[in-house]
């Protein structure tokens, strides 16, 4: 395996959080509305116990009402933070999903730590701090460098407040300790949430990525095994179905198509004077003209060697020749340069309708085209056959 420098790991790191940004955030301020919608009422019913609690001496009272307040602070604030993670989860690069992320963070480590501090009036226990660093680490999805900041921030704030309520040596030192470990902890569920989370995101993108890229695979051998590959037309099994489902289509609708069979005349000729690099140049340009004449609905396929085939839908049956006979006359007017000279061609094409009442419409209307493109040969070349199905 690779060896990384510390600088090329940590740039490592900086580029994952910024790949991820949004969606980590996005997924912070998710949680942050399920969790407003516990804190709420958590915070409303310690409200409702203390309200029953009869205070005796000073540091009981200070404590009863600090903790009532500290309630009620916290309740309305994460009220607002539910409200606002809400609206800015689906935009999670707004100024204003960041300001809500940190807001909800800072209201939890300070509550916690405000809370504990209240406590040390009555009792030793540390146990909201140890709940809110819990909180922290499996809520918010922080990089390595700001738990590390969030979390000795945590501590540090913790350490001190503590002063002001516990004045017992041993207690102070043992409360410390335990809140350097409450931290401990939420800096190291932060730390394997964050690389499960990323490791997670940098796998979901590479699956996409590799599903964009076996799709375009895909698209890329559809277009392969469905396109002839000299002129890029349809080939003769992808055009076989599209007349297929325009039987099918004409079988439930009132309407009319055709089928035209196209060959180039005298076709041996040209690739026996010039080559078949040039017979090939021709079928090209040919096959590029075709595509021009033709209506964005028509189809149009290389049926095999110098023929084609074009599949006319919703015409017309008594515009089927003379759209048959205006390709025929564009084709004999085009102006082919093979080896540097100038070159004409001729096509013979012939046609026939559809007939979706056939026995076997396909096989019919191949027939029925073929036939009127020999007869065209027959009659001289170069001129359009009109023959009936039926």
């Amino acid at each position: 395996m690779p060896e990384f420098s510390l600088t090329e790991r940590r740039q490592q790191i900086i580029e994952r959080q910024a790949r991820h940004r949004g969606a980590l955030l996005s997924m912070t301020l998710q949680r942050l509305v399920f969790l407003a919608a516990i804190a709420v009422p958590v915070s409303m019913l310690h409200i409702l116990f203390f309200f029953g609690f009869e205070a005796t001496t000073t540091d009981e009272q200070l404590w009863h009402q600090g903790i009532i307040a500290a309630h009620f602070t916290q309740a309305v604030l994460f009220s607002l933070i539910g409200l606002a993670a809400r609206r800015y989860q689906s935009q999670p690069h707004l100024w204003q999903a960041n300001a809500t992320f940190w807001s909800a963070l800072l209201l939890v480590i300070i509550s916690g730590a405000s809370i504990t501090i209240l406590d040390q009036l009555v009792t030793t226990a540390v146990t909201p701090f140890l709940v809110a660093c819990t909180i922290a680490g499996v809520i918010f999805l922080l990089s390595p460098r700001q738990a590390l900041s969030v979390y000795s921030g945590a501590f540090a704030l913790f350490f001190l407040g503590l002063e002001l309520t516990q004045s017992d040596p041993a207690i102070l030192l043992s409360n410390r300790v335990n809140g350097l470990t409450a931290t401990g902890i939420a800096a190291g569920l932060s730390l394997m949430l964050w690389h499960h989370t990323v490791t997670r995101k940098d796998q979901e993108q590479k699956i996409a990525e590799q599903q964009q890229a076996l799709q375009a695979s895909n698209q890329m051998l559809e277009e392969l095994a469905s396109r002839d590959d000299l002129t890029g037309l349809l080939n003769r099994r992808l055009f076989d179905l599209m007349v297929q489902q325009e039987l099918a289509a004409l079988a439930r609708d009132n309407k009319t198509s055709a089928l035209l069979m196209l060959d180039i005349d005298h076709f041996k000729s040209i690739n026996d004077s010039y080559g078949h690099l040039c017979g090939d140049q021709i079928l090209r340009e040919l096959s590029a003209l075709l595509q021009q004449m033709l209506r964005a609905s028509d189809l149009c396929g290389r049926w095999g060697g110098e023929e084609f085939v074009i599949l006319l839908r919703d015409t017309q049956a008594n515009k089927v020749p003379s759209i048959a006979e205006n390709i025929r006359q564009s084709i004999e007017d085009r102006i082919f340069v093979l080896d540097g000279r100038s070159h004409r061609i001729t096509v013979s094409i012939g046609c026939t309708l559809l007939d979706p009442n056939d026995p076997e419409p396909m096989l019919s209307a191949y027939q029925h085209a073929d036939l009127a493109l020999y007869q065209a040969k027959s009659q001289g070349r170069n001129r359009v056959v009109m023959r009936k199905t039926t």
